[in-house]
Formats: structure tokens, sequence, C-alpha cells
């Protein structure tokens, strides 16, 4: 098929990626023992880190959603992205030119319909950024620029650009003398088409390049010159498009997310200037939502990187409305409740003009003065009410239940509860029966499912899968004797009939997986692939293992034989007793001579039975 990507180049790109370091770049990862990080699954809600990647394996895995994969996979799935276009994406990161069957690299359609628009992109940063710091056109916006603190240095960082005004083809001309089609400019936003053809979507505009977490240009946010307001709106953003959700965007956040992870918090703010500002005076943890108010989806891409999140309102009537508006929608979200924290700026100033005015140390003694958000919107609400009469208080209390009632975390919601019923002299039974919903004295019973573990038996017969994927070289000799029947689960006998369909330990992880019959088995497998093992990773740990699969595969069938004996007349089939009399005692023997003490001890292997 023309235009397919070569095997090899494939290859070449999963053998150049550090899977490590790709994930690293969307979620916090830390040190899960041997060749293993860990961190807090992307792909679903989590609050203890069940997702798993394998540097030496290249190989990620979640043991909470059981999806798993490559790299590759993991930007497929990450950013919702084509084979193709993972595969593009990452030679892109890698530095490598592919090979296409059929036709070269740089031929027009080769490249995946997302890569495409990533790709117009970056040639419009790049244009804009030159009418920017080059063009006579751009004196204007460099002078609005300048007057707030933002010199030529600071705008390449941030690489800010201009939407010329004496054109309104001025980058559809360029993007097409690229190479771009008009249909592909129009879906990634850049161009629209109106009764005099194919237009640029900016018009005489300072441009913000939005990129996404990995660092991809993916839209722009435009803002009128203060001489143009009133011409439109003050700020306009790219339209989404499949490439760019403004919902689940954060500006700066490529940028911001190494500094995030050191500090240990990250900073919201209104706007893509008070941003610069923040990142100009020393405080580079500062992102901002991009024309849309802060939503559950915007913690959730936080929460890969930090487990506390300042937001920083404005303090002006206006600010403080919208921040009402917006609250209800967050206290109720998980992923807000327990990170966010809220920081009042001062009446009048936003977050550019506070640290332009008293410098960002000043600013980070705001952040750390930050109060949690379910406490600042229960004084928010609670400052509305005449709290000195009787009547106010009977009125916050009931207004505060279904605020309260919000709440996900038990805990949380428990102690906020009490905090209410001690400021307003309330009955603390009967507030908290409302708040449950309950008639007072009904207790709230709250019921949890029975945490899922693996059997005794197939704790060792997955140890044993684990060693024959990870260390093949320690496997091969014991796993020579393996047979079906040495595995008694459905989801291990399924991971052993796919090893062994592939040609046994040491074949690609690739072969086994599709050896399998199932999706469910592979993710079975992948997980066994990037496990880590329940003691010590060594040769002599090895061997216990294979030991006591063997020693359990004995006990079976020394019992199935214990129950024929029992079964069986030895005066009407005396040579048949006698014989399986006497494998028995074989059986027994060499299980025998498996429970004798070895020097390596049994790691958290299941103690033996009898």
């Amino acid at each position: 098929m023309a235009g397919r990507i070569r095997d090899e180049s494939i290859a070449e790109i999963r053998e150049a990626t550090d899977v490590v370091a790709l994930v690293g770049e969307y979620v916090t990862l830390r040190p899960g023992g041997g060749t293993r990080m860990k961190g807090l699954c992307p792909f679903h809600q989590e609050k203890t880190p069940s997702f798993t990647v394998d540097s030496t394996r290249s190989l990620w895995h979640c043991f909470g959603c059981s999806q798993g994969g490559d790299a590759i996979d993991f930007l497929m799935k990450q950013e919702t992205l084509s084979f193709t276009e993972a595969v593009e994406r990452l030679a892109h990161r890698s530095g490598i030119e592919l090979r296409y069957e059929g036709r070269s690299a740089g031929e027009r359609g080769s490249m995946g319909r997302k890569s495409r628009l990533v790709a117009a992109h970056a040639e419009a940063v790049g244009f804009y950024h030159r009418a920017l710091v080059e063009s006579p056109d751009g004196r204007t916006a460099r002078a609005y620029l300048s007057s707030r603190g933002v010199d030529r240095a600071v705008a390449e960082r941030f690489q800010l650009g201009w939407a010329p005004g004496g054109s309104w083809e001025a980058l559809v001309g360029h993007l097409r003398g690229k190479g771009f089609r008009p249909e592909e400019l129009t879906e990634a936003g850049l161009a629209r088409t109106g009764a005099r053809g194919l237009r640029d979507a900016f018009h005489a505009r300072v441009l913000f390049p939005i990129f996404d977490v990995a660092g991809d240009p993916v839209a722009f946010g435009g803002r009128l010159l203060d001489v143009d307001e009133g011409r439109g709106p003050k700020y306009v953003n790219t339209a989404e498009t499949p490439i760019w959700h403004k919902g689940r965007a954060l500006y700066a956040l490529n940028w911001a997310k190494s500094e995030i992870v050191k500090a240990g918090f990250a900073v919201v703010v209104e706007g893509y200037t008070d941003v610069i500002a923040c990142h100009q005076a020393g405080v580079p943890q500062a992102v901002a939502t991009c024309g849309t108010a802060l939503r559950a989806e915007h913690f959730k891409l936080l929460g890969r990187f930090t487990g506390r999140i300042v937001l920083a309102f404005d303090a002006d009537a206006a600010g403080g409305r919208a921040a009402g508006r917006g609250v209800a929608e967050l206290v109720a979200a998980p992923e807000a409740s327990l990170s966010a924290h809220v920081l009042t700026m001062p009446a009048g100033l936003d977050p550019a003009e506070y640290v332009g005015r008293y410098g960002g140390e000043a600013f980070r003694e705001l952040v750390e003065a930050a109060q949690p958000l379910v406490r600042w919107w229960l004084d928010w609400k609670l400052a509305t009410f005449d709290l000195s009469q009787p009547e106010g208080k009977v009125r916050a209390a009931r207004e505060l239940v279904p605020l309260l009632r919000s709440v996900p975390d038990t805990l949380q919601r428990t102690g906020y509860a009490r905090s209410v019923v001690q400021r307003l002299h309330l009955d603390e039974r009967e507030y908290l029966a409302m708040i449950a919903g309950q008639p007072a004295g009904r207790p709230q019973v709250e019921v949890k499912a029975p945490p899922r573990s693996r059997s005794p038996q197939a704790r060792v017969e997955c140890e044993a899968l684990k060693f024959a994927l990870q260390h093949p070289e320690w496997t091969a000799e014991a796993a020579e004797r393996w047979a079906p029947d040495w595995f008694s689960t459905p989801g291990t006998l399924a991971a052993f009939g796919a090893l062994t369909d592939a040609g046994g330990p040491g074949k690609p992880l690739e072969a086994v997986l599709e050896a399998a019959a199932t999706e469910t088995d592979r993710r079975f497998l992948r997980g066994l692939a990037v496990e880590a093992f329940a003691a010590e990773e060594n040769r002599g740990y090895a061997d216990e293992v294979f030991r006591r699969l063997e020693e359990l595969r004995l006990t079976r069938v020394i019992d199935q034989l214990k129950g024929t004996l029992q079964r069986m007349n030895p005066v009407e089939r005396p040579h048949e007793y006698t014989r399986t009399f006497e494998e028995l005692i074989a059986l027994e023997a060499r299980r025998r001579a498996l429970r004798e003490p070895r020097p390596e001890g049994d790691g958290d292997l299941p103690e033996r039975t009898a």
C-alpha cells in the first residue's frame, strides 16, 4: 500500500524512543523497583499508583484498568492518534526520517491527518513569530508587548506572534506555498472560508501559540491591541479541531510541567499574560485555561504532575462571581475537591499586576497561604449571610447542605460539616444526618467492594510466567518440563499456551502477544511482562519459584492419585493398584525433595500446604 511506513522504520522508532521519558511528559513517575517506574494512570481515575513503566522492556501497563503496550500504543491512546500519526510524532521527536512504501517521507499525503495539522501549526508559529519580531507591520504589536514588560527574549521564549493587519491572506498564502491544502488549513482552524474565499483565522492580533503537554503546537490565542478594543472580542482562540480541545488543555503546561513536579504545586491563573508575568517573576509553575472555565478535566491533567493546585482568582466582584459559578462543579469532582487551593488576589490586581508591583517572592507567599477549595467556598458562602441573627444562621446552614453533599470524599465532607456545626452552633448529630440525607440517628453505611487478589496457587504461576517473559535466560531450562497441567487458572493457562505457541521463553513479547487468543489474554501478558516480583529479582528466587510451581502441580496430581486408589479395589485389580501406588510413592518422594530447605529465602510466595 502506497504511503505505508516500512516495518524497519517502525522498529527503529521503538528502539529509539525512551518510553520512560515519553510517559514522564504526561505522568509523574517514581521508582518502582528494578527498572520499573510507577505513577497514577492517565487513562482512569485512581488514588494509588498502579501504572508501571519498564525501561528495559520499553513497555507500560496499568494493573488497574489493564491497558498497556509500547511507546506507540501510549501516544495513540494519550493523544487519540492513529498508528501512523503516533509513529510520525515519535519520529519527529527522535530526529528519525521515516521510510514509506511507494513514496518519500516528504510527499504530500504521506503523513497522517493529525500530524499534518500539527505540522501546519508548527509552520504557522514560525511565520507569525517572524511577523512580530521582524516585520514593519508588527511594530505596533512590539510596542504593545514592550509596554507590558515583554521584551524580545521573552517573545522568543514563548514564541509570541503577530497576525499581520495589512492582509487577510498572509498565513494562507504562506502555508499554501508549503504544500498544505485548503481543507487542511480550515480543519486546523488556521483559516476559514468566506465570501471572499479562504482567509486567515487571525487578523491584526498578538498571538500566543498553545502547545500540548508534549510540546507540539495545536492552537493559538489572539489578543487585540488596546487601540483596537471594541473592534471585536478582546481574546479569541482557535476553534476546536481534531488536535485541539480547549476544555482539556492548559496554556504553558508544556513548559511548566517539570517545574510543577519539582515544586510540588501548580498555579492556575486566568490569562496568557498572567502566565508570562509569573514565569518572568520566578514562578514557572503557572498555567492558564484557554478561553474556558476551569473544569474537572483540567484537574485530571494537572493531577498527573502534582497533588496541590493553586487557583489565583481575581479579587474584584466579577472575578468572585465567576469563581462562585464554577466552584460548584469543581467541589463535586474528586480530582479537584482534594487538590485545589484558592489564592485570593488583593483588590484590583490580577497576577500579572501583582508580580509586577511586588515581585515573585511575594506572590509565592500568597501561594503558600492559599486555602483549600472547599474551605474557601464555605467561607465565601457564609460571608453572604447575617450570622449575627438566628434566621441568618438557619438559612446559611440549610443552603450549605447541597454544597457539602456534593463533596465526594467522605472524610473531607464530614470534616467540613463539623466545621459548619462549630461556626453556626448546630446540633452535630442532626446536621450530619442532614448532610447524609438520612433521618437523624440512622448510621450511614459505606459499602466497599471486596478486594481482588490472586490465590496462592495463581501467585506462584504468575511469578513463573513473569520470569519466563522478563528473564528467559533463567527460565529456559526449567520451562522445558512445563506442561498445561502445571497451570491451574484460566489466565495463567492461556498465557502459558501463548508462550508455548510463540516458541517458549526468549521469544519477543510481540510474538507471544500475537499467539494469544483474545485481547484479555494479551492484556494479562502485557501486565506480566512489566509487573514487579514478590521478592528480590535474582536467579535464586527464580529457582525457588520453579520448584514451588512443580510442587503445586505434584500436589494436585498426588491428590488425584489418592482419590483413584480409594475408589480402586486392590483384590479385583491388583496390578493396576500396585502400579498406581508405586507412582504415588515416587511422586511424594519428589515432592519431599522439592520441599527440602535451601539457602535462598521464599520471598513473599505463599506458604506450603501439606
